[in-house]
């Protein structure tokens, strides 16, 4: 009985040493992110910048605020969002694998965006709510699919179909995009494949804004459904035997992921492994779903992009190498050691 008040107290130090290890990677990656590029600047023009100080230097204090925050800001939100929907989609799903492109979100919002790019000619303004509205739509339809359009089962949102739902829609947005790539026009095609891949290079604060605004909206929802993800993590028996609102929350959550992906692609283009990695990571470091696992998994993911988008831009500068080239290269080894570790686990 008295070891038990030592072991919460144990796993409350170890919470808090996660958190602060992660609060010091995120702020060293930011620090880095606004120091290094194309201009040079110095920590003493950073401060300066974040001080607002009489004898900061002009053109620093533009690269600084105007160039690279929200660049920054939006690596950041983009790898906390897709960590988000990779915990929410993992979770509903019972499969440590899923990630939100396996629902066919990912590819939805691709195809819209890239469709109202080169086929409407829509400005870049509109961008981001094109990409939001395709990965919404393609929720409603995945959903909409898994339960046949059946009123009678409308909470019934069973992990197979669901999933067998979102490979066929991905199938079909994935050729669709090929379909408008081959359409486009051949000074679009630049601008479409590299953020195809993957990149942050042109975003700024009309860019930005959407994922800034959008990620503190939705964050709070899928924290506050920390209880309903953990239940679904144990199977759909379970999950049913607690009634219609647990289905309902169920469905709301598939949306909120949906809207979190979307606005994700829409900033920074299809965002490779960090729904599939963080997640698992997470999973070793707690075992169930809580509030501080989902709060670390947003950090982590933020942390994994904005690295991934400062490697990217310092390997062969002043060139750029998208930030999704780089989750890729290193994402692909963690996937073949997971697979082979769960095959021996087997």
């Amino acid at each position: 009985m008295r070891d038990r008040p030592l072991n919460h107290l144990y796993q409350h130090e170890k919470q808090l040493l996660k958190f602060v290890g992660l609060g010091g990677l995120v702020l060293l990656l930011a620090v880095a992110a606004a120091l290094v590029g194309y201009y040079p600047v110095h920590l003493r023009d950073l401060t300066s910048a974040a001080l607002h100080t009489q004898n900061a230097d002009p053109l620093a204090t533009y690269v600084i605020l105007v160039l690279r925050l929200p660049r920054l800001l939006a690596a950041l939100s983009v790898g906390a969002a897709m960590a988000l929907a990779g915990s929410v989609t993992q979770s509903l799903l019972q499969n440590p694998l899923a990630e939100p492109s396996v629902l066919g979100i990912s590819a939805g919002a691709s195809f819209m965006a890239l469709f109202s790019l080169t086929v409407l000619h829509i400005s870049q303004t509109l961008l981001p709510l094109a990409a939001f509205l395709g990965a919404l739509g393609t929720g409603v339809a995945v959903m909409s699919l898994a339960r046949g359009f059946r009123r009678r089962e409308a909470l019934d949102y069973n992990s197979m179909r669901l999933v067998l739902s979102g490979v066929m829609v991905s199938v079909v947005f994935s050729a669709g995009t090929l379909a408008v790539v081959n359409y486009g026009q051949m000074f679009q095609l630049n601008e479409v494949m590299r953020w195809t891949t993957g990149s942050l290079a042109d975003v700024g604060w009309g860019r930005a804004w959407p994922i800034l605004v959008i990620l503190p909206l939705l964050m709070p929802v899928v924290l506050l459904s920390a209880r309903t993800l953990r239940v679904h993590t144990m199977g759909e028996e379970r999950a049913r035997s607690l009634g219609a609102h647990a289905a309902r929350e169920r469905g709301w959550l598939l949306l909120t992921s949906a809207a979190l992906v979307g606005t994700a692609v829409a900033v920074a283009g299809p965002v490779a492994f960090i729904g599939l990695l963080v997640p698992n990571i997470m999973r070793r470091w707690h075992g169930t779903m809580s509030v501080s696992s989902l709060l670390q998994s947003g950090m982590l993911g933020g942390a994994l992009v904005l690295g991934a988008d400062l490697l990217g831009r310092s390997i062969v500068a002043p060139l750029e190498i998208p930030y999704g080239l780089i989750t890729i290269i290193l994402g692909a080894p963690y996937l073949l050691y997971f697979l082979i570790r769960r095959r021996r686990i087997a």
